[in-house]
């Protein structure tokens, strides 16, 4: 028993020194609405987009998002996260 509890001790004191650090920082979330479909996503919208990647891209994470369920590239997470999303930015 004693053996036992030596390797759980020495089990974890080996995970505390393989741990990362995790510096406190906040990362905006940039997330564009778009559709397989989306004639304006592919023409005007695209290069509206570059001009925002170029500007915010290397400061922030950007996500493009397919939650439209007739999208060829249709993601279910993706409808599940803009469902949320709605649900919060439209609660006082």
């Amino acid at each position: 028993m004693k053996k036992i509890y030596s390797l759980i001790a020495l089990v974890t004191f080996s995970y505390s020194l393989n741990s990362q650090v995790v510096t406190e920082e906040q990362t905006p979330l940039v997330v564009k609405k778009t559709a397989t479909w989306c004639g304006p996503c592919g023409t005007w919208g695209w290069e509206l987009f570059e001009e925002l990647f170029d500007e915010v891209g290397a400061k922030s994470v950007i996500l493009e998002m397919h939650n439209s369920s007739s999208s060829g590239l249709y993601s279910a997470d993706a409808a599940s996260f803009h469902d949320l999303h709605e649900y919060r930015s439209s609660t006082p």
